[in-house]
């Protein structure tokens, strides 16, 4: 059975820090439904917890060893080093730092190692087999959304290199620039207008944003109907909810709601086939 592609195009944001995970929800969105991937420049240095990689497989039982082999050391340590009174204390302090640490150094590990090679004219052809692969259902997500890095110079041919391979568009328009306005331009010339989602920040000027946006693709030969963005355009939450059962709700509620819009759209243009 094929496997649908999802496209997200997305400002670069380095640090979410208190700010809504919108990929998490796009990947749980997508679950069975779509395998969603971002495009990003040679400055980004995360993969968004995507596919793991096979140099990355051993992160995980390595990570348990070393808690293992850690506690046994710092019981010994504490053993022979402090006092009897003291013992347990140290043992017991030593594996909760582990404990902290460990996972910690793993999860930063598993980021670098997450990293994908750049994509460009030479070995654009790389790109095309992983979209193949996913198609064909050989490569599974299971994780998060993956991330195509891409030279600079390279990355409008990579972007509609992607869009031929890709069934529908998630395009995060919370903030307008000329570079985004060109994919929007080129993912109305390979897909569908009703395969294209548009989202937004719920802090986001919306009606400037559309003016800004509408100006810019028009440079691009391309026209933002206004009725069918203010009907369609999806809003999320600017930041995420405090620690605790309502930010879950928050995610799982928002995941929802992206879920039914991605399922329509896909279905809603086999129909038209």
């Amino acid at each position: 059975m094929n496997q649908m592609i999802l496209i997200w195009f997305r400002r670069f944001r380095p640090d979410y820090g208190k700010k809504f995970r919108f990929h998490t929800a796009l990947s749980q969105a997508c679950s069975c439904l779509a395998h969603p991937f971002t495009i990003q420049d040679s400055s980004y240095n995360s993969n968004l917890l995507g596919d793991f990689l096979g140099r990355g497989w051993f992160i995980l039982p390595l990570t348990f060893l070393a808690l293992i082999v850690g506690v046994a050391i710092s019981f010994l340590l504490s053993f022979m080093f402090l006092p009897e009174s003291l013992i347990k204390a140290g043992g017991l302090i030593g594996t909760l730092l582990l404990f902290v640490i460990g996972p910690f150094l793993s999860f930063k590990a598993y980021r670098l190692l997450g990293n994908k090679p750049y994509i460009n004219q030479e070995n654009k052809h790389e790109l095309i087999n992983k979209l193949e692969y996913i198609r064909a259902g050989r490569i599974k997500n299971i994780t998060g959304v993956d991330v195509i890095q891409c030279n600079d110079n390279d990355w409008q041919d990579i972007v509609s290199t992607a869009l031929l391979k890709a069934d529908i568009a998630i395009v995060d328009v919370s903030e307008v620039t000329e570079n985004l306005a060109w994919e929007i331009s080129q993912t109305f010339k390979y897909l569908p207008k009703d395969r294209v989602i548009f989202v937004c920040e719920e802090e986001a000027n919306q009606p400037a944003l559309l003016t800004n946006l509408k100006q810019l693709c028009t440079s691009f030969d391309t026209d933002v109907d206004s009725d069918k963005f203010w009907s369609e355009l999806i809003v999320y939450p600017s930041e995420r909810a405090s620690i605790g059962p309502g930010r879950n709700r928050q995610m799982i509620e928002f995941g929802k709601l992206l879920r039914i819009n991605i399922a329509d759209r896909l279905f809603r243009e086999r129909k038209v086939c």
